[in-house]
């Protein structure tokens, strides 16, 4: 087994009322080799195009660095 390390959690209101829970986790596998490619990866431009969510959450870039976001 292996354990994910919580690195933050972020509760964001966009300004339509949409809320946000999210939480941020190092992968233990490392980089490429097993990390999530799902809604809110680094690979999903779409997902955060909201500007107010990726400033609550620190998304500054969809570089790779062992987070899924």
């Amino acid at each position: 087994g292996c354990e994910y390390g919580i690195l933050s959690t972020v509760e964001h209101t966009e300004d339509d009322g949409t809320i946000f829970r999210m939480i941020k986790l190092r992968n233990p596998w490392g980089h490429a080799r097993s990390d999530w490619v799902g809604p809110y990866s680094n690979r999903d431009t779409a997902g955060w195009a909201r500007q107010g969510l990726r400033a609550a959450c620190g998304k500054a870039s969809f570089d790779d660095d062992g987070t899924p976001a």
